[in-house]
């Protein structure tokens, strides 16, 4: 709904409320509950109405686009993997330092690919983060059998 018709609405539920308020208790909790199911019904027919396409929907990702993503995935694990290699332990917050956003979904492919990468949650000032160790790798002859 837009702005001045709220305005407007609070302004008529204001003068229902103050004329109500000479009624019975009863009564006027009945009127003051209409009147917010009114606002209510009012308020949905108007977000019905709004059919926007644009913002209902976001855009299709262009073939370009999706292979770009894939990339920068491909890219964050190489990374990730680097400073997992190098023996110390890698945490969310570096990630972060280094532009990668989605840390855990980048080990967890990673985890996929058979590299056993541990996970534990240390203190990091009042918070706690993921710190990830590289354990090994499963190498394929293993992970068939």
């Amino acid at each position: 709904m837009k702005p001045n018709h709220d305005n407007a609405i609070r302004k008529q539920l204001e003068e229902i409320q103050n004329i109500a308020q000479d009624l019975p208790k009863g009564r006027y909790l009945q009127i003051v509950n209409r009147c917010a199911r009114i606002v209510y019904e009012m308020n949905r027919k108007a977000i019905d109405d709004a059919r926007y396409p644009e913002e209902v929907a976001a855009p299709a990702q262009t073939h370009d686009e999706v292979k770009e993503t894939c990339e920068k995935r491909a890219l964050d694990r190489e990374r990730i993997l680097a400073e997992l290699e190098s023996g110390r332990p890698f945490t969310t917050l570096d990630a972060l330092g280094m532009g990668i956003l989605r840390c855990g979904a980048r080990v967890w492919e990673l985890r996929k690919k058979g590299y056993i990468i541990k996970t534990t949650l240390v203190k990091a000032g009042r918070d706690r983060v993921a710190e990830y160790t590289l354990m090994g790798k499963v190498s394929m002859h293993e992970a068939s059998a």
